[in-house]
């Protein structure tokens, strides 16, 4: 029963994020970094959701993987600047049920945003 409320809070806080995030209600993709996850290709998939879907949520637990999160966030950023974007990254903590251990991860909610022309 416990871990059935801990997987509806987490539900209801994610469906609470998307309303109020500005993403008009569609469901955020969700990428899993970790520490042996190469930056470019993270960094590839966070340029193509953007693309798409203006906005995307990277989750990492433990230092590495958040290092390599961050340098995906900004590799990521030299990939949409040709299309007049940029991000902005939203850093959060979440507890997440891994093999019926919980675990606290980093969850960057990173939404795309147009650059202004000079």
């Amino acid at each position: 029963m416990l871990i059935y409320h801990k997987c509806y809070i987490y539900y209801l806080d994610r469906l609470l994020s998307y309303f109020l995030g500005g993403t008009r209600g569609r469901i955020i993709e969700t990428l899993r970094v970790s520490g042996n996850s190469k930056p470019n290709s993270v960094a590839g998939a966070i340029a193509a959701l953007l693309r798409t879907e203006s906005a995307v949520e990277v989750q990492a637990i433990g230092p590495q993987a958040i290092n390599q999160a961050v340098k995906a966030m900004a590799i990521a950023r030299s990939y949409i600047e040709a299309d007049q974007l940029d991000l902005y990254a939203q850093p959060s903590f979440v507890k997440l049920q891994l093999q019926n251990e919980e675990r606290t991860a980093v969850r960057f909610f990173i939404k795309s945003i147009k650059k202004e022309s000079k």
